[in-house]
């Protein structure tokens, strides 16, 4: 049988036309297909998913909401193909199809805006109804008819299944992976500030984004409705999995509410808020002529926030929430911010999370004391000090690379390396460093030398294990080419549209994960190789040094307490840094 799964039964009780519209499809289609109505997807909650493994996703918007069909369902194909389902995004012209029902009308009396620009569209009108009262969908529902050839797959299905219905998302792992709090951490989640506004610094591995998790999963379990934000698209599964792990420890049901969470990237926030308002061509405004180019900077950090705030202003929020986290607060300006606050619900909690030294996009001197006590955070910065993730024995480089290069930032915090309670179990760990200064025009070679010898002989990694991080994406383009003539596959970010591919990179295990500094972070892996090249003339000497910290700080501990890093660098503002690393240090650069 069908499986249907219904999430607004008042709904689907008191719309004759969407009833049969479901019932319909529930008698037509074989039973290896899905149905959900209204299933949250993230907030959007399309009126109609359809799902087969082996065929592909169809989704059908019946005009439940108001303003123009045609935007909903092109911004949710989109999003279905780029973010939560985003191994489907190459042959997404094969497996994900929309349409829009009105049983009221025929076909020749349905008339949309702008319906031509859509792909894979159809219409599902009174003019499929049979004489005794069904709907004929062979025409509207192409999948139904088509042979299993789409090249659509269960782990593709697994990955949007996962954001349609949360409470039966299958988590792969035991108890006693459930990683725990210390004092100070759980303290920040358990206890509400005086104004509920929480600001909370760390440096990188110290636990920031766990304690967002964790806040998350405790409010979301007490029926509280939570918006995380991110500026990095990558982090957001990843977050979500901390989030679905944490919810064990805060409800013993284990029960996973559908409706209460939320986690964006704050610019697809955006766009989709004004979706929703029936302003979709003010999103389109700011890509208006510019074909495949980037908008400048100043229209993420000024001219959208500011956009936002004037329609918050004119027409309300599309809904609100008891609290908004922030993760990676680096990556937002005042202006980011003054949006989010308008979304908050009276009395409600806002938790803004950050590590000074990962400030690769340089937003910190906007952030003025006066600035901060406007945006609601007062007071004394929360600070977690101890560093859980990176290896015991590595944290004497992160060190002397901050005394070398950002000694001068007062925002920093510098990594703990003593009081650890797992000391003996430190002094087990087994790093390899290498740092290899070499002339620009050979750091290319020596990068695809190291992906393809030395990393993949390493003892207990293999090539799933392996980050690639480079600060270029046209440095990462050339290399990635490289290696496909090699036949060696790889997860990147390096190409456009990129979007999809931020969000395989935390799905795909079996490849190589390839991307720049500004993609990875608050992802770390055990084994990375980090490519580094000389700044061009527009980067600062101070955002090459957090982009270069970034990535260092990207390392954790693998299996058996090993972990791995290679730095192939061509900047020779980093080789007294690099000479520091002692016999693993080489300068190839005297050859």
């Amino acid at each position: 049988m069908t499986k249907l799964y219904i999430n607004d039964q008042e709904q689907f009780d008191n719309n004759k036309n969407f009833n049969l519209l479901v019932n319909s499809l529930k008698n037509s289609l074989s039973s290896d297909w899905e149905i959900y109505c209204h299933p949250y997807l993230n907030g959007i909650r399309p009126d109609i998913v359809l799902m087969n493994e082996n065929k592909g996703v169809h989704v059908i918007d019946v005009g439940i909401k108001p303003h123009n069909p045609v935007d909903r369902l092109d911004a949710i194909k989109s999003d279905i193909a780029n973010l939560y389902c985003p191994r489907a995004n190459e042959i997404s012209k094969e497996t994900i199809f929309i349409s829009f029902a009105d049983l009221s009308r025929p076909e020749n009396e349905i008339h949309l805006n702008n319906v031509n620009r859509l792909d894979n569209f159809s219409i599902i009108s009174n003019s499929d109804i049979n004489e005794d009262g069904t709907i004929i969908f062979d025409r509207a529902i192409p999948l139904i008819t088509t042979n299993d050839s789409n090249e659509f797959n269960s782990d593709m299905a697994q990955d949007l299944r996962g954001w349609l219905r949360i409470s039966d998302f299958g988590l792969e792992f035991d108890d006693d992976e459930t990683i725990h709090l210390d004092e100070k951490q759980q303290e920040l989640v358990d206890e509400r500030s005086k104004t509920g506004y929480r600001r909370i610094k760390g440096s990188a591995g110290s636990g920031k984004t766990l304690v967002l998790a964790h806040k998350a999963a405790k409010l979301i379990t007490q029926g509280k409705k939570v918006l995380i934000l991110t500026f990095n698209i990558t982090l957001m599964n990843y977050i979500r999995l901390l989030i679905l792990r944490a919810v064990r420890k805060y409800n013993t049901n284990k029960d996973i509410p559908d409706n209460l969470l939320q986690i964006y990237n704050y610019h697809d926030y955006v766009k989709n808020y004004l979706i929703s308002i029936g302003h979709k061509h003010v999103w389109n405004n700011f890509w208006k002529g510019r074909g495949n180019q980037k908008p400048p900077d100043s229209t993420f950090k000024e001219d959208i926030p500011n956009a936002f705030l004037r329609y918050l202003d004119k027409y309300g929020p599309h809904e609100s929430y008891y609290a908004i986290l922030v993760d990676e607060g680096s990556d937002f300006v005042p202006e980011m911010w003054q949006g989010c606050m308008c979304l908050i619900e009276e009395g409600g909690e806002a938790y803004l999370v950050k590590d000074g030294a990962q400030d690769i996009y340089e937003n910190e001197k906007s952030w003025t004391d006066d600035v901060m006590k406007e945006a609601g955070f007062r007071g004394r910065w929360n600070e977690l000090e101890r560093s859980y993730r990176m290896p015991y024995k590595y944290l004497p480089k992160i060190k002397n690379f901050i005394d070398m290069y950002l000694a001068d930032d007062e925002d920093i915090n510098h990594p703990l390396n003593d009081k650890r309670p797992d000391i003996t179990a430190d002094m087990l760990e087994d790093i390899s460093t290498y740092w290899q200064q070499v002339h620009e025009d050979v750091n290319h070679d020596y990068c695809i030398k190291h992906l393809l010898r030395m990393m993949p002989l390493k003892e207990e990694f293999s090539y799933s294990n392996v980050i690639f991080l480079t600060l270029s994406r046209m440095d990462g383009i050339d290399i990635i080419e490289n290696l496909k003539k090699k036949n060696i596959k790889v997860a990147h970010t390096f190409t456009k549209p990129d979007r999809s591919k931020k969000m395989q990179f935390s799905l795909l295990n079996e490849k190589i994960k390839a991307t720049t500094v500004n993609s990875i972070k608050g992802f770390e892996g055990p084994m990375i190789l980090l490519q580094i090249m000389p700044r061009s003339n527009l980067v600062s000497e101070a955002k090459q040094a957090k982009l270069v910290y970034t990535a260092l700080t990207r390392l954790r501990l693998g299996m058996n307490s090993k972990a791995f890093i290679s730095v192939v660098c061509s900047d020779p503002a980093f080789k007294s840094y690099g000479e520091t690393w002692g016999e693993n240090f080489y300068n190839e650069t005297l050859n």
